[in-house]
């Protein structure tokens, strides 16, 4: 056997062996490092891909880039087909599993060879590099989501089946039949996330509340990067564009604004696809008008079907920016319908979730596009506080003034000014003038309804995730410089100006963010509590749970906050949760309280809870009606197990 062959057997080898063998049984304790390597193991097989079907054969952070969507769309993929036949688990890890031994094996069947080449920085683009690298490190360690709660429920609930299911086949108790609705029929973001849980070894809970929020963070700063340099920034501009990105994130942090979503909820699907998975879809848009060629639009078909696995509302939003950058494409006859072709292959991805907008049924009935569906299926409290400007009586609105208040919006303006003078001759000009024009149209009543009738007017806000604030300052900064070397004297010491200028702007970007700090503090709750140490002590709890013997699916109940209620789906699926997300009223809400309240006498409480059928109680710490109701009923109320937090109470028949 020649020693190419050897390598090939050995590397397969090694990838299985990584990718389907309990191996991180021998690293207990180890989970940051486990989720390191298993992150690396679910890119792996996508740099791969990436690399056989890109022109460009050179490392760089675009290969990395790239890689992610490709792994997201196989996953979502192997998603799809698992739902469509009844499968499990076992069949997505094994199809992931084989996809990367056959990129392997195609790496070496044809001879592939990868090249690592740049060009070569000078001192003070170095210097820029470490500082944005730097920068972006500590915005990353902002991201830090607060303890479970809310969608977090939800998507945590959908990693945990995905990974424990017999088959999915999306059939639950009715405390949980918002994880049955279409849309989840193709949103598979938790099923990333389940992928690299099962790759890492780390429980889902510590995976999303804890390390993959940084992860996601970098990968959000690499793309403004990444994508910066693809519009034709300089290194030292998109520098500055990814401490901008940080610095208008910070600064807009109240409720309902970006940076509050991107610090706090990044690992949603809608979040993560508008601040990380758009980035590319945009970067690998742009590389293809730029030149048009059949493997870059396999490219962008397979980005915007990783979008639509992820959240198709905020695919649709980015394909307007695209869109409208591309408008210039029209006027040139050698990339005309190369631009239309790209539309079309968009157009036909987006009407893929829009199937159940149209295609009929109880589900689709429910979806209010317009303002006289929401007033019809009586949903005006979903619209929530601030996000939309109503004139009143009428069916136009638009996103609200209120959350586009702030400095990064103003720089924005000014920028967008400046777009004019470049627009023909610059991409970096064109995107940000694109994307700020869609927000502009969207913010008009007029014609923000229009938008809406295709985001829905719930999510029409969500629009401002995607605006470039970061590239918008870095493209200030260096259209500054362009028109200053119109003067003489500054064109003569351009030598000396040019690396004082940035050097200067990276300055006061740095000052920006430490003045901003305290404002961002203040709008983030403050999460002084070890979450890694809380979420180990819930899987702890959960696998003493799957290790009881049951019959059927028990009723259980979470006591004596929202949290203990939601988090059980993420825990096992052995028992049947009463209620499921009780933090926003309603009649499961009402139920649970009526349950769990302090002020019920014992007796009541009794009845009640037999009249529920609930035969478990998952109980935190210990409430104040928990020692008497214990005391009163020993013989009806068991203890199973106690830790230092969490307590299982079997109330018998």
């Amino acid at each position: 056997m020649s020693k190419n062959k050897l390598v090939l057997v050995f590397s397969i080898a090694v990838w299985l062996f990584l990718s389907l063998f309990s191996w991180q049984t021998w690293f207990e304790g180890a989970a940051i490092p486990c989720f390191i390597l298993g992150l690396s193991l679910f890119f792996l097989p996508g740099i791969f891909t990436f690399l056989l079907l890109s022109e460009d054969k050179n490392l760089s952070s675009r290969v990395l880039l790239g890689s992610l969507v490709i792994s997201i769309f196989a996953t979502g993929l192997l998603g799809v087909l698992a739902r469509l036949f009844q499968l499990n688990f076992t069949f997505i890890r094994w199809g992931f599993a084989l996809w990367g031994a056959a990129a392997i094996y195609l790496l070496f069947a044809r001879n592939f060879k990868v090249t690592f080449q740049f060009e070569k920085p000078t001192w003070w683009e170095v210097f820029s590099l470490l500082l944005a690298a730097g920068g972006a490190v500590y915005f990353a360690s902002l991201a830090q989501p607060p303890l479970i709660h809310d969608d977090a429920f939800t998507y945590n609930a959908l990693l945990y089946y995905y990974q424990h299911a017999d088959a999915l086949v999306f059939k639950f108790p009715v405390s949980l039949d918002r994880l049955e609705i279409p849309r989840f029929w193709i949103a598979y973001f938790p099923l990333v996330e389940a992928m690299i849980s099962d790759l890492s070894g780390v429980d889902g809970l510590l995976v999303t509340g804890v390390y993959l929020p940084p992860a996601l963070a970098c990968l959000s700063f690499l793309g403004i990067y990444t994508l910066g340099r693809t519009l034709s920034l300089p290194r030292a501009a998109a520098g500055i564009a990814v401490l901008a990105q940080g610095f208008s994130l910070m600064r807009l942090t109240k409720w309902n604004q970006p940076g509050n979503l991107f610090f706090q909820r990044l690992t949603e699907d809608k979040v993560a696809a508008a601040f990380v998975i758009s980035l590319i879809l945009i970067l690998l848009a742009v590389e293809y008008l730029e030149k048009p060629s059949t493997r870059k639009m396999i490219l962008v078909g397979i980005a915007a079907l990783a979008m639509i696995f992820t959240h198709p509302i905020q695919f649709g939003m980015t394909c307007m920016i695209v869109g409208v950058y591309g408008l210039p494409s029209l006027l040139d006859k050698n990339v005309r319908w190369k631009y239309v072709a790209l539309i079309a292959v968009l157009a036909t991805v987006v009407l893929i979730p829009y199937t159940f907008r149209f295609g009929g049924g109880e589900y689709s009935q429910t979806l209010s596009f317009s303002m006289e569906d929401v007033e019809e299926n009586d949903e005006s409290a979903r619209l929530g506080v601030r996000r939309l400007d109503v004139i009143e009586g009428t069916r136009f609105y638009g996103i609200s003034h209120y959350l586009t208040r702030g400095l990064p919006y103003e720089v924005s303006v000014v920028a967008v000014v400046f777009t004019l003078f470049f627009f023909w001759k610059n991409k970096s000009a064109r995107y940000v003038l694109a994307a700020f024009l869609v927000l502009g149209v969207s913010m008009f009543p007029y014609t923000g309804w229009v938008v809406g009738m295709f985001t829905t007017p719930f999510q029409l806000w969500r629009l401002t995730w995607l605006m470039p604030f970061g590239l918008a300052f870095g493209f200030l900064f260096w259209a500054v410089f362009e028109l200053a070397q119109k003067i003489k004297l500054v064109e003569r010491w351009k030598v000396w100006l040019q690396p004082a200028f940035y050097l200067a702007a990276l300055a006061a970007m740095v000052g920006l963010v430490i003045y901003v700090r305290p404002w961002a503090a203040g709008n983030l709750p403050s999460n002084n509590l070890d979450m890694a140490d809380i979420y180990s002590n819930y899987v702890c709890v959960g696998e003493r749970m799957n290790e009881l013997d049951v019959t059927g699916m028990p009723v259980i109940v979470g006591a004596p906050d929202a949290t203990v209620s939601g988090i059980i789906p993420s825990l096992t699926l052995k028992f049947n949760p009463l209620v499921f997300r009780v933090q926003g009223g309603g009649e499961q809400t009402k139920v649970w309280k009526s349950l769990v309240a302090d002020e019920i006498p014992s007796e009541e409480r009794l009845i009640r809870l037999r009249e529920s059928k609930v035969e478990y109680l998952l109980i935190r710490g210990e409430p104040a009606w928990l020692p008497g109701f214990r005391e009163k009923y020993p013989e009806d109320f068991i203890l199973l197990f106690k830790d230092q937090r969490l307590s299982l109470y079997q109330l018998t028949p």
